[in-house]
């Protein structure tokens, strides 16, 4: 559904080169729903109460359908409403830019007369929608036909089609099509930039208020045959998230290697670009999880009664399948993106812990529970932290989501920092016991203030090499002199043959002493040290296992806070006047805000 970033671009190291933020190559790859779970956050202290309810029970998950061919004709059964305009899409150009975003009929403001941007109506002829089928009669520009709100496109697909004399065998093969584009040249010849199927039960009328072309674009309904568009290669519309990306990329430097290219966003800047991102990724998780258990439902009710399946409610089922896709996708990109730029923040802070002297700081080592209290030196990673906490608080994103977010920033860091030290011993003396006590306080002090709101457990799980690699430098020079290969190799596996022999080769002994021939590795490892690289690879993150239990919301059971009733109940008066303000004024309805439930 979304564009995925080209993975030529990835990291690779030979020497070390920081990464532009954490890449998740192949997501579908690593995009798993069951298996290996993840350290709970459900200790998380906060300071803000949780009214939300929870479900604890465990969901069956349901694979969605890997048919994405004819997507665009099935979601209709389900978003009734204009809502697919987003998804689903064919088009013979790139869909990108051509719909508005959602807005209050209100807010729109058109900059071309309204008979230039729907086609297919006019103010002057309510009731009149001109389907236009240019493919059926070259000699005919389009037909008119009676529709109302509540006209679905089936119906007037047929009534169309009997204006143009066309016989009721053939009738099935032709469908609605929802089209944009503009007029071009002197003598204003109509090209279409983007085509949509328009589904049996979607409303057209509803469909021209709930959604208006961008400024430059008109739309019109046309009558095509159905295999004509089937064949037209698919182009997915990801403009509601791809913009929102887009903007908060232009804001950073791609290499923030180069000072002269920008400056690094500081972390509230980039929180607060991200939380849109986070809250669709938090709401998509509720949302893929209710309709997961209303399949499972729906199911488990026809095995029980021993009915079959009518044709509409198979349909429903297929277009429930398709969004819970639709939804999977949405959930990986937005995640996938706000770790990205999360990291590209992180890339700024991280290399203070291991430059930075903790001693040498005016803050007291015994008091540092506070973030302010905190060694400068470790203030700034501390602080992206923080506010990374604090987003998925406001968002109320899922425990498990939370979790896992913070294993990929650890993740990002714990590779960051030890490549930079792998890197580090290549030029002056760095590792020794004076240089690896001053990156071990300050590592202490990251883990134990990460304990303190929670986050210990998943912490040293994902810092085990960097903490390790210290713990080694940290060994007193005397003793470590006295320790022979096969010991270290034994005491700290979590390092590579290649790794340990580069920290070994490189530790400063003093000027003009050698070092001890029990540091060289036996002779039929040295082939594989020289040829196996030392750095940490960015590409070995852990999958993304999206949750099955201990959601926030029950979107099925009565609602018991009367902020939201009010709110929904608004909601449904908008998309009530929208369906109203078409009628006749002596076929409108009241509308009883009282009576919503």
């Amino acid at each position: 559904m979304f564009h995925e970033e080209k993975k030529e671009g990835s990291p690779r190291f030979g020497k070390l080169h920081f990464p532009v933020g954490l890449w998740i190559n192949s997501p579908k790859k690593h995009f798993a729903k069951l298996g290996r779970r993840w350290p709970s956050v459900g200790s998380i202290k906060s300071t803000s109460s949780d009214t939300a309810s929870r479900s604890n029970e465990t969901v069956e998950l349901r694979q969605p359908t890997k048919n994405k061919n004819n997507r665009h004709k099935r979601l209709s059964n389900i978003f009734h409403r204009g809502t697919i305009l987003m998804t689903g899409s064919i088009s013979a150009g790139s869909a990108a830019g051509r719909w508005a975003s959602e807005k209050k009929l209100s807010d729109i403001i058109d900059s071309v007369p309204e008979d230039l941007v729907e086609l297919s109506s006019q103010k002057n002829l309510p009731g009149i929608l001109k389907i236009f089928g240019d493919d059926i009669s070259s000699g005919t520009n389009y037909k008119s036909v009676l529709a109302t709100p509540r006209s679905m496109a089936r119906e007037l697909v047929k009534e169309a089609l009997e204006r143009y004399a066309v016989a009721d065998s053939d009738i099935e093969t032709f469908v609605l099509c929802d089209v944009v584009g503009r007029f071009v040249g002197h003598e204003g010849e109509w090209k279409m930039e983007y085509l949509r199927i328009v589904g049996d039960h979607e409303r057209p009328l509803v469909l021209q208020e709930m959604w208006k072309p961008k400024v430059g674009f008109s739309r019109r309904f046309e009558i095509r045959r159905k295999q004509e568009v089937e064949n037209i290669p698919p182009a997915e519309d990801i403009e509601t998230a791809e913009e929102k990306i887009k903007e908060i990329g232009d804001k950073q430097p791609e290499n923030q290697q180069d000072k002269n290219l920008g400056t690094t966003l500081g972390i509230e800047e980039v929180a607060s670009d991200l939380q849109p991102l986070m809250l669709w990724m938090a709401n998509s998780m509720e949302l893929l999880n209710f309709v997961q258990r209303k399949i499972l439902d729906m199911e488990k009710e026809w095995e029980s009664e021993g009915t079959s399946q009518d044709a509409l409610l198979s349909s429903d089922l297929e277009a429930c399948e398709e969004s819970m896709a639709l939804l999977d996708e949405v959930i990986m990109y937005t995640f996938q993106q706000c770790v990205y730029y999360l990291t590209k923040t992180l890339y700024a802070a991280l290399p203070a812990l291991l430059e930075s002297n903790p001693f040498t700081d005016p803050s007291s080592l015994s008091d540092v529970g506070e973030l302010n209290n905190m060694p400068e030196g470790t203030r700034g990673t501390l602080a992206i932290y923080q506010a990374t906490l604090d987003l998925t608080r406001e968002c109320e994103l899922h425990p498990d989501l939370v979790s896992q977010t913070f294993g990929y920033l650890f993740f990002f860091s714990n590779a960051s920092l030890f490549n930079t030290l792998m890197e580090k011993g290549n030029g002056e003396p760095f590792y020794q016991w004076s240089k690896a006590v001053q990156i071990r306080t300050n590592l202490d002090l990251v883990l134990d203030w990460l304990q303190g709101i929670g986050l210990g457990d998943i912490a040293s799980e994902f810092f085990k090499k960097l903490s390790t690699t210290v713990n080694l430098l940290c060994i007193p020079k005397t003793s470590l002199l006295k320790l022979s290969w096969s010991s270290l190799r034994s005491e700290y596996p979590a390092l590579s043959s290649a790794q340990l022999n580069h920290l070994l080769r490189n530790y400063h002994l003093g000027v003009g002493r050698s070092h001890p021939a029990a540091w060289d590795p036996p002779e039929e490892e040295k082939d594989e040290i020289t040829n196996t690289d030392i750095f940490e690879s960015f590409t070995d993150h852990p999958p993304l296992i999206l949750p099955c239990d201990n959601f926030r919301m029950q979107i099925s059971q009565p609602m018991s806070n009367d902020a939201f009733h009010k709110q929904l109940c608004q909601l449904r008066r908008f998309v009530w006047d929208l369906e109203q303000k078409s009628l006749p004024a002596n076929q409108r309805s009241l509308y009883r805000v009282e009576n919503s439930q």
